[in-house]
C-alpha cells in the first residue's frame, strides 16, 4: 500500500530534503546523486525560500503499524491517543504523532502508519531551521518503504550507508516493520549477522536484500543509486510531525478563522436579505396594482369564454345529431344481412326487430342445439356485435320433428339514437 503523497498547497514536485541529526545536517537536492553535509549557518543560504522536508534521523524517531478502526481520521487520532503508550518506548505526552490510514482493510480495523518523535526533538529541529520554509517533519526511515514501493518489492531489507552507521530497514506486506542502525561492520558475516538480527526483530524468515546508494558487499539481492533521502524527495508523504502546543495553536487559528468567516458572512446575509426586502416591498405594490388592473381583464375574457363555450356546447350537440342522422356507422339493413348470413343450414330465422338506438333480436327455428350453438359463437366473433345473449331456447316438435325454438339478443356496435339528449331532457321533467 503507498503512501499517500503530501499536499503542500504549492505543487506536487521534488522536494528538497533536509536530513537531521544530533550530529550533522544534510542536504539532498532533487536530482542529485548524494546528500551534501553543511553547517546550519550555511543551510539557508543553500535551501533559499525553497519548501523543504526535514526528515529525522533513525535514532530520533519511530515508525510503527498498527490497526486502527475505519473513521474519520478526527475520530481515529482520539483512539490512537489511548494505544501510544503501548506503541512507543516513550510517554505519549513527550511525543509529536501523526500518521496515515492506508488502503488494507481487514475484520480487525485499517492499517495504520503511525510516526513518533519525542517533542524535544521536534523543538530543536523547529528553533534550529526556523529560517527555512518547512513544508513538513517526517522520519528517515520511512524512505525505505517508498523505495521498496518505487522498486515494486512488498518485502525486503534496506541497507543504507547514514551518518549514524548503517541502517537496515525490513519492508513486509509494503510496510516498515524494523528499523535499525547498528555501527558499521567490518566485513559482510557481520553485515548479514545484523541483518538476520533485522529479520528476527521484524518476525520476517527472509526476504531480497537491496543495498541503496551503491552499496556493495555479499549476499546482496541489488544495489540501486536511489537513497531514503531520494525516496523522500520524490514522493514526500503525507505526514508531519510538530508539538501538540503548536498542532492546538493552529487548529485554534482555523477555528478563530472560521468564525470570523462564519461572523462576516452572517452580517452579509442580514445586508442582503434587508436589501431584497426593501426591493420586495415595493415590487409588491406595483405588483398589486398591476394585478387588479390585469384581474378585471381576465374576468372580461372570462366571461366572454364562458359564453362561447355555452355556444359550443349547443353547437357541438347539434353536430352530433346530424352526425348520427347522416353518418349512420352500421346501417340496420347491413345487420340485418350479417344475422342471416351467419345462419347454418338446419338453421331458419323467423323474425327480426331492429331499431335505431336500441339491441338487435332475432328469432327463429334450428334443428338441434348444435346448431343453434354454432350460431351463437358466430355472432359473439364478430366485432359488429357485443353482449350476444341467448333469451331463451325452447324444444319442440313439428310434424314428429324435434326442432328448437329461439331467440337471441345482441347490441350492435355503433348503433347510437338519434334523439337521445331529447330523451334525456323528457326524463329529467
Amino acid at each position: 500500500m503507498k503512501l499517500k503523497l503530501a499536499d503542500s498547497g504549492v505543487g506536487i514536485g521534488p522536494r528538497t530534503v533536509i536530513e537531521w541529526s544530533p550530529e550533522a545536517i544534510r542536504v539532498f537536492e532533487p536530482g542529485a546523486k548524494g546528500a551534501t553535509e553543511a553547517r546550519l549557518d550555511d543551510v539557508a543560504t543553500l535551501v533559499g525560500s525553497r519548501p523543504v522536508v526535514v526528515a529525522l534521523s533513525r535514532r530520533c524517531a519511530f515508525v510503527r503499524t498498527t490497526r486502527l478502526p475505519d473513521a474519520p481520521k478526527a475520530d481515529v487520532a482520539k483512539i490512537l491517543q489511548l494505544q501510544l503508550d503501548n506503541l512507543f518506548p516513550v510517554a505519549s505526552s513527550n511525543l509529536a504523532v501523526d500518521f496515515v490510514m492506508t488502503s488494507d482493510r481487514n475484520v480487525d480495523g485499517r492499517l495504520a502508519i503511525v510516526v513518533a518523535a519525542p517533542t524535544e526533538i521536534i523543538e530543536e529541529v523547529r528553533n534550529e531551521l526556523r529560517h527555512l520554509n518547512i513544508e513538513r517533519i517526517i522520519p528517515l526511515a520511512i524512505g525505505a518503504e517508498l523505495m521498496a514501493a518505487n522498486l515494486h518489492l512488498e518485502s525486503a531489507a534496506i541497507i543504507e550507508d547514514c551518518e549514524e552507521g548503517l541502517s537496515i530497514d525490513v519492508i513486509e506486506s509494503g510496510h516498515l516493520r524494523a528499523s535499525r542502525v547498528v555501527p558499521k561492520p567490518a566485513n559482510a558475516t557481520e553485515i548479514q549477522s545484523e541483518i538476520a538480527k533485522a529479520f528476527a526483530m521484524a518476525k520476517v524468515q527472509s526476504a531480497q536484500v537491496v543495498a541503496a546508494g551503491d552499496l556493495l558487499f555479499d549476499g546482496l539481492t541489488q544495489s540501486v543509486a536511489d537513497s531514503s533521502l531520494s525516496a523522500i524527495s520524490l514522493n514526500p508523504p503525507d505526514l508531519h510531525l510538530e508539538p501538540p502546543q503548536v498542532s492546538a495553536k493552529r487548529l485554534e487559528q482555523q477555528v478563530s478563522s472560521r468564525r470570523t468567516l462564519a461572523f462576516g458572512a452572517w452580517i452579509l446575509a442580514v445586508l442582503v436579505v434587508s436589501c431584497v426586502w426593501l426591493i420586495w416591498a415595493r415590487e409588491v405594490r406595483d405588483t398589486e396594482v398591476i394585478e387588479a388592473e390585469w384581474n378585471a381583464r381576465i374576468k372580461n375574457l372570462k366571461d366572454s369564454k364562458a359564453l362561447a363555450n355555452s355556444r359550443k356546447v349547443k353547437l357541438a350537440a347539434l353536430d352530433t345529431t346530424l352526425d348520427r342522422a347522416f353518418e349512420v356507422k352500421q346501417p340496420l339493413s347491413d345487420v340485418a344481412t350479417v344475422f342471416t348470413l351467419y345462419a347454418p343450414q338446419g338453421l331458419w330465422l323467423t323474425g327480426m326487430s331492429l331499431e335505431r338506438g336500441k339491441d338487435g333480436t332475432v328469432r327463429g327455428i334450428a334443428t338441434t342445439n348444435e346448431m343453434l350453438s354454432k350460431y351463437l359463437e358466430a355472432l359473439a366473433e364478430d366485432p359488429r356485435f357485443r353482449d350476444v345473449k341467448l333469451l331463451f331456447a325452447n324444444n319442440s316438435d313439428i310434424e314428429g320433428q324435434p326442432v328448437v325454438n329461439f331467440s337471441i339478443t345482441a347490441h350492435i356496435v355503433g348503433n347510437f339514437p338519434l334523439i337521445e339528449a331529447e330523451k334525456k331532457k323528457k326524463g329529467s321533467r
